[in-house]
């Protein structure tokens, strides 16, 4: 008579080597995902800041040279070659006169 209660199943090494690579991968597949994900974050914060330092520091050469903070965007870009980049940021630019600093912001879309 064979009960249940005397039915024992062992695991093979085989398949338990099996259930432990494909543990391992999915957790390495999940790792890297993550490391991805913070990768991109850090280039975005990369590039907004970049792109502030880069108006911000056409305005510093254009009071340098010609004594007065330039009263638009359109300045810089056209006799300072600054590159906008309005695709992926939205640029707030405010001139209080020629003497005042402007209050430059660069937001992400």
């Amino acid at each position: 008579m064979t009960g249940f209660g005397r039915m024992s199943k062992r695991i093979s090494p085989g398949s338990l080597c099996v259930f432990l690579a494909g543990a391992v991968f999915v957790f390495v597949i999940f790792a890297m995902s993550i490391s991805f994900a913070q990768l991109e974050e850090r280039s975005r914060e990369t590039g907004l800041k970049t792109a502030r330092s880069a108006v911000y520091n056409a305005a510093l050469q254009c009071y340098a040279l010609e004594g007065s903070y330039p009263v638009d965007l359109a300045y810089l870009a056209d006799n300072y070659g600054l590159q906008l980049q309005e695709d992926r940021y939205v640029y707030l630019y405010q001139s209080y006169g020629g003497n005042l600093t402007p209050v430059i912001e660069v937001i992400a879309r």
